[in-house]
């Protein structure tokens, strides 16, 4: 202690110096309002599950490694290999090399939350495009809006972290710091531009400055919260380019993961921006339709 001060007792009878431990402690810590979960939107379900092992043939789901006790929980993800095709091998797990938790995702947001932000965000929307933003709920919990995702490293809840300031993208961190729920619209277009450029520049040469300015704004924002980070890599370098990785999970071509990856870099702030993300959503699921029509007939 400095020379000449005298210490400060708690139990000073000055006013000025009033205590507020105790009024803290009475107060104690605000709850966080309950969060409803819609249960049409979720993406793990027995009957997602049945739905991705047809449409991810590919992947040889095994719905008995999902669900090895023939019953849901909480969180439904599987394990699979990759070193020679995506294979699911076992219920989550511990991670040996070679493998990634894969979760159910729903591709295009349209819940009755999203849709909510949109018409409160954008003004002047026409009755057509309200009609049409109200029908869109119907088609976000339809199976062809369900796919699967890295749950490894988070990437999955990067998606539903993204929004912008202005038209600058960014990502929420997971626990603090978090914008009002009505910014974040959960856009598949948007993890897809964050994938682009991890393909872009995942052979770049960074400064640790740059390096840590681009972790924390991509799609391994979330891994620094976890150990996760070097599954999620390696996963992703299994891959040869975000064109690659669209078409094993998405099915679709360079021209369509292109006009995804521009458009998800572009915030919707417009009836024209809104509707022309609709657009989108709904060649997507044109496709996710075709793929597992043609897959049904192969079986």
């Amino acid at each position: 202690m400095p020379r000449g001060r005298k210490p400060v007792s708690k139990n000073t009878s000055d006013p000025n110096m009033k205590d507020y431990s105790d009024e803290k402690k009475k107060r104690g810590r605000k709850k966080s309002p309950k969060i409803e979960l819609d249960p049409n939107m979720k993406d793990d379900t027995v009957e997602r599950w049945t739905y991705y092992q047809q449409r991810y043939k590919a992947f040889n789901i095994v719905l008995d490694c999902i669900f090895p006790e023939g019953k849901e929980e909480k969180r439904n993800n599987g394990t699979f290999t990759y070193s020679n095709g995506i294979n699911n091998v076992r219920k989550k797990d511990e991670l040996l090399p070679g493998e990634i938790n894969l979760c159910g995702d729903i591709a295009f947001n349209f819940g009755k939350d999203k849709i909510r932000a949109f018409k409160q965000s954008i003004s002047g929307l026409t009755d057509e495009t309200l009609n049409r933003l109200d029908s869109f709920y119907e088609m976000a919990i339809d199976n062809k809006n369900c796919t699967l995702m890295p749950a490894s490293g988070s990437m999955n809840n990067v998606k539903g972290s993204i929004y912008f300031v202005g038209t600058k993208m960014r990502i929420a961190a997971p626990t603090y710091g978090r914008p009002d729920k009505s910014k974040l619209h959960d856009r598949l277009d948007s993890i897809i531009s964050l994938l682009d450029d991890f393909y872009r520049k995942q052979n770049t040469t960074f400064t640790m400055k740059e390096a840590l300015n681009y972790i924390g704004n991509s799609v391994f924002k979330h891994t620094m919260n976890n150990e996760n980070y070097a599954t999620l890599y390696d996963f992703l370098t299994s891959f040869e380019s975000v064109y690659d990785y669209c078409k094993a999970f998405y099915g679709i071509d360079e021209g369509f993961v292109r006009e995804l990856a521009d458009n998800g870099r572009k915030p919707i702030l417009t009836e024209d921006d809104l509707n022309r993300y609709m657009d989108l959503a709904e060649r997507f699921w044109s496709i996710q339709e075709d793929i597992f029509n043609a897959n049904t007939k192969q079986a």
